[in-house]
């Protein structure tokens, strides 16, 4: 039984055994796909488009700071990759990805798109590495 499997197996068993606190038990051996997403996949989008405003756009990090309303000191961490460092392996090792990432960059470099499109772009692109990938955590001889 793989890790994955272990901890739902305990979830399950928490569930059955104590139905009202299981969640707040449980919560120290689950980890969700979509956690995974939120702590690695997301940070990496931020830090391929604060790299590409930066290098290809050559946008300051004040620019930078001020467009994706964050502080100049996160966009130098992506800079230097001190931040969403442990994702960007995922995107540049698939074209769709890449592709979707520099077209929402570009996106925003031209102010061409409004913001809740900008939004709606960024969850396709979350259902899209949950489809390709997050399985593999369930079920890895499918994929």
């Amino acid at each position: 039984m793989s890790n994955l499997h272990e901890k739902f197996y305990i979830l399950k068993m928490l569930y059955l055994n104590y139905p009202f606190g299981f969640l707040r038990d449980a919560a120290i051996f689950v980890e969700f796909p979509c956690e995974n997403i939120v702590k690695n996949i997301l940070p990496a989008f931020k830090a391929f488009i604060v790299k590409e405003l930066f290098d290809k756009y050559n946008y300051s990090q004040a620019k930078i700071s001020n467009l994706l309303n964050i502080t100049q000191a996160s966009v130098s961490y992506y800079l230097h990759g001190e931040r969403g460092d442990s994702g960007l392996r995922l995107i540049q090792n698939n074209d769709a990805i890449r592709n979707k990432l520099s077209f929402l960059t570009e996106s925003i470099a031209k102010s061409s798109t409004k913001p809740n499109r900008l939004l709606d772009d960024i969850c396709e692109l979350c259902i899209l590495i949950q489809q390709k990938f997050a399985c593999r955590l369930h079920h890895p001889k499918k994929i």
